[in-house]
């Protein structure tokens, strides 16, 4: 196997990674549009033609997923990189990934006319891209608080390998350190992505996604370098901590299901109350198949001590793989209710009055809109100006009220049963 492979299976292993790319949302296709570009500028370095062709794509895919700011942040990231680089792309390259990209972007406005889209949904797309997450012109405080927190759990094991490689191949000079393609590049798209999230007034884990393709690509490029010592503590963390949370997967699985032991039992009860136990042979059948394939993985790797390249990755890669089939057999009719709004949307339809024309969502996120969208047919609207008002907690309903210096009715309340601390409310506007 090469590095490429073992950049695949560092990927593979990213913990935070396991739940976001089973979700159909933008940022997946920014996701794929990221590693596009990275893969046009790499491959633009012997094929110029066929890797601008690939940049430009990736450019188009990452800017119509994406908004103008993200997407200009990372077309200067590359520019800077392919400037900064020891080995200067050609000039076909260049041309290839504009000409692309700019077509590509400007384009899709001429596509509404081809398709018939009306003047109001165009504009509300032209508003959606145009515009930007809130920023900062320096770092905000609430961002790195966030980054400090969450970042070294979401990124393992792609962090401490990517400052491994960063640390050994900047002190090579004559590989070009730091200009090195190998660093040059995806360093630039690193640091592109942490611009973007370090700058956002409140940065979430979907920003996250954009920072792991290249580290992945640094972290390939310490796996010839690590010491036993670096190897062996990745694969007994690893093996330790999957196994644990198997054990527990299997067990909580085991008490909701058949009442033993009761005191779990009864703790899963009370967190989602009223949840019917579903049993599913092929479910159990695939659980049990993934688990002894996973006790193989370990037996094989502790035993045999392979010395193939990817040694250290194929334990957190099998555990991510392991802790994700799990999840969506053993317990995904458990995910399923406790995080549905599928019955609080049903209880909605109940609730809202029948003449209701237009009902503001301004203040929900985009969870429950999704939701709701989908599970009603009901007049929802991002328009303040709207005569019902659906908000998320009582403290964004008292924002709009004194914000747009209107009183407010409430007319339903209600929440998931497995989130406690979740309170939707349908508030009726009073005319002044």
């Amino acid at each position: 196997m090469t590095l490429a492979d073992g950049a695949l299976l560092i990927f593979l292993a990213c913990v935070g990674l396991a739940q976001r790319t089973h979700e159909t949302t933008p940022m997946m296709a920014q996701l794929m549009g990221l590693s596009i570009v990275m893969y046009g500028t790499i491959r633009g370095l012997d094929k110029p033609w066929q890797g601008g062709a690939w940049t430009g794509f990736g450019l188009v895919l990452l800017g119509l997923s994406s908004n103008w700011a993200l997407t200009a942040l990372i077309a200067i990231a590359i520019a800077s990189a392919v400037f900064f680089c020891k080995v200067k792309l050609q000039v076909q390259w260049t041309l290839s990934s504009l000409a692309i990209a700019i077509v590509g972007i400007g384009i899709w406005p001429m596509l509404w006319q081809l398709f018939a889209v009306s003047p109001s949904a165009q504009e509300l797309a032209l508003q959606a891209w145009a515009q930007t997450p809130p920023m900062h012109r320096y770092i905000a405080w609430n961002s790195l608080q966030f980054m400090g927190v969450n970042f070294w759990a979401y990124a393992w094991p792609v962090w401490p390998l990517a400052l491994v490689s960063l640390a050994h191949w900047v002190r090579h000079e004559d590989a070009g350190a730091w200009r090195a393609p190998h660093l040059c590049i995806p360093l630039g798209l690193l640091l592109a992505g942490l611009v973007y999230v370090l700058f956002r007034v409140n940065a979430n884990e979907h920003d996250l996604i954009i920072l792991i393709p290249p580290m992945a690509i640094l972290a390939a490029f310490s796996l010839p370098i690590l010491r036993r010592s670096v190897i062996s503590f990745i694969d007994w963390f690893a093996m330790l901590s999957f196994t644990i949370i198997a054990v527990a997967i299997w067990l909580i699985w085991f008490a909701k299901t058949t009442g033993i032991p009761a005191s779990t039992a009864n703790n899963v009860a009370r967190y989602i109350p009223g949840f019917e136990v579903q049993f599913s042979w092929i479910t159990l059948v695939i659980a049990l198949g993934i688990t002894f394939l996973w006790l193989w993985v370990v037996q094989w790797r502790t035993s045999r001590a392979p010395k193939v390249i990817w040694r250290c990755l194929i334990i957190s890669a099998s555990g991510t793989t392991l802790m994700w089939v799990l999840l969506m057999t053993l317990w995904l009719p458990t995910i399923n209710y406790a995080k549905t709004y599928r019955f609080v949307a049903e209880r909605l339809v109940q609730a809202a009055p029948a003449n209701a024309t237009c009902i503001d969502t301004s203040n929900l996120g985009p969870a429950q809109l999704a939701s709701f969208s989908y599970f009603t047919r009901l007049p929802l609207a991002d328009n303040p100006t709207c005569p019902y008002v659906l908000t998320h907690n009582a403290s964004t309903a008292s924002a709009f009220s004194a914000l747009h210096d209107k009183k407010l009715k409430l007319l339903w309340e209600d929440r998931r049963a497995a989130d406690r601390d979740e309170r939707l409310r349908l508030y009726e506007v009073i005319p002044e």
